[in-house]
């Protein structure tokens, strides 16, 4: 999979990051906390990748995933996508979170 991975490229990255901080109620402490909101179009071979990429829509992925972080939006030809049976475009998927855009 590395070496199908090698191969995906980003055809075009529009978003930005956005800080902000919560406070522990339990450690009695502030933590700053930064995610990524836009859209990623990527290109190449992602076959391999669509059941976890569709899979991770439903879990959510990486750090901070409790606070609401790690959402995405898988789409397939400007069509959302939930499940494998959605198609295959070889010519990329476009991955985006629109949580937090105003």
């Amino acid at each position: 999979m590395l070496q199908i991975a090698d191969k995906i490229t980003v055809e075009y990255c529009r978003g930005d990051t956005r800080a902000w901080s919560r406070y522990s109620m339990r450690s009695k402490t502030r933590t700053n906390m930064v995610g990524f909101i836009g859209t990623i179009c990527f290109n190449g071979e992602l076959e391999a990748f669509l059941p976890y990429l569709i899979l991770g829509q439903s879990i959510h992925v990486g750090k901070w995933t409790v606070f609401g972080m790690g959402q995405y939006r898988l789409y397939v030809d400007g069509q959302a996508c939930s499940s494998a049976e959605a198609g295959i475009n070889k010519e990329g998927y476009r991955l985006g979170s629109d949580r937090y855009s105003q």
